[in-house]
């Protein structure tokens, strides 16, 4: 009765992720099977710590309806290691993996595993909000041609700046992206302090990709070149807003 008890109790996860996955899908014929093996493995305390994971993969976007279930399991499996290695939420990180996906910050979610992994390990979590900081900026990023990569560098360098968090420095990177193309007094007269083509500048930038990534690392060494403290903070201001 006993091993009768315990195989119901763990066909329930089974039953609930394939409803939650749409009872006769592909993900959903092998995202229980997929769970129990993920469990038998000592991932997750329950089998259904093991479905709730298998369900953030295909709902945080990061893998297609008719993945195979080794892919299902791999991928989960890594999504779970990264979670639990740095004391993260197994739906955080998923949700983070998917935007970079989504965004073009990875190529897939084996470099945008490596990229978060990286930045846990660079200290880019000193906040506590790396994870939803890639959730949330991850546009912004891409407005900026940045990658993955070049991203939580920008965001470990601002932190060992002395910056409280990853969404502060990320927070500049989004003021920079509007301000840069604005044609304001303000923006022009940053750009003529720095000796730079404000008219270069705003196209180099709105045209997004490499250009505007240039773009961006041309302003941070001017500004990195200009010996005045004081001088140098007001240019800064003027282009990163108040958390420059």
């Amino acid at each position: 009765m006993a091993g009768i008890d315990q195989i119901i109790e763990q066909s329930k996860p089974a039953a609930l992720l394939s409803a939650q996955l749409g009872a006769g899908s592909p993900m959903a014929a092998d995202a229980g099977a997929v769970a129990g093996q993920l469990y038998a493995e000592a991932y997750g305390e329950s089998v259904g710590d093991a479905a709730a994971a298998v369900k953030a993969v295909p709902q945080g976007g990061i893998l297609d309806e008719d993945a195979a279930q080794s892919e299902i399991k791999s991928v989960t499996a890594s999504v779970m290691d990264l979670a639990d290695a740095f004391d993260q939420d197994v739906q955080g990180a998923t949700n983070a993996v998917g935007q970079m996906l989504r965004t073009g910050l990875a190529p897939d979610a084996e470099t945008a595993m490596d990229i978060i992994t990286r930045g846990f390990q660079q200290g880019a979590d000193k906040g506590g909000d790396f994870l939803d900081t890639l959730n949330e900026y991850g546009t912004q990023f891409r407005k900026l041609g940045l990658d993955g990569a070049t991203a939580t560098a920008l965001i470990s360098q601002g932190l060992q700046a002395g910056a409280r968090d990853s969404d502060m420095v990320a927070d500049a990177l989004k003021e920079f992206s509007i301000r840069a193309i604005d044609g304001s007094k303000e923006t022009v007269a940053a750009y003529d302090n720095l000796g730079l083509s404000s008219k270069k500048m705003q196209d180099d930038i709105a045209a997004g990709g490499p250009r505007a990534q240039a773009a961006l690392g041309t302003v941070l060494q001017s500004l990195r070149d200009v010996k005045d403290p004081s001088e140098r903070s007001a240019i800064a201001v003027k282009l990163f807003g108040t958390q420059a």
